[in-house]
């Protein structure tokens, strides 16, 4: 969480913020590897089958 809201600050030009956030997470390979793995299944084309489809209105 930390390394994603410390680079939407430096994004911002929010430095001082940046910094904050994102230092402390940036030398822990368990953040990187759990920020990584959520940016690119934000990238992949996603199916819900669980999710039953209705048409309300005809």
């Amino acid at each position: 969480m930390n390394l994603h809201w410390g680079m939407v600050a430096l994004k911002q030009k929010q430095l001082s913020t940046a910094l904050n956030m994102f230092l402390p997470a940036a030398f822990s390979p368990p953040a990187w590897q759990l920020f990584l793995e959520a940016t690119a299944s934000r990238k992949q084309p996603k199916e819900n089958t669980n999710l039953r489809k209705q048409v309300l209105i005809d």
